[in-house]
């Protein structure tokens, strides 16, 4: 998947510096931009599902759509602590 954001443009790769056995791989603004886009897509699906159930039943269904993808195995990706 790397190999492929890279050759989009999205993700920058090169070695760590620390340890020449694994890289370092960066958001380039042109992926920055592609998440934004991504991320506009999907708010404009959020407010098309609560304009179809309604507050009420479309916060329902986010929360039984979170729970249901985190049983198995999704969520948002998990982030380094800093020293």
């Amino acid at each position: 998947m790397i190999s492929r954001l890279e050759t989009l443009g999205y993700v920058q790769r090169e070695t760590n510096p620390t340890d020449r056995r694994a890289d370092v791989v960066n958001i380039t603004a042109e992926g920055l931009t592609a998440l934004a886009g991504v991320a506009d897509i999907w708010r404009e699906g959020d407010k098309i599902i609560e304009n179809i159930l309604g507050p009420e039943e479309s916060k329902r269904f986010f929360a039984l759509s979170d729970k249901l993808s985190r049983a198995l195995g999704g969520g948002p990706p998990k982030t380094e602590k800093s020293n």
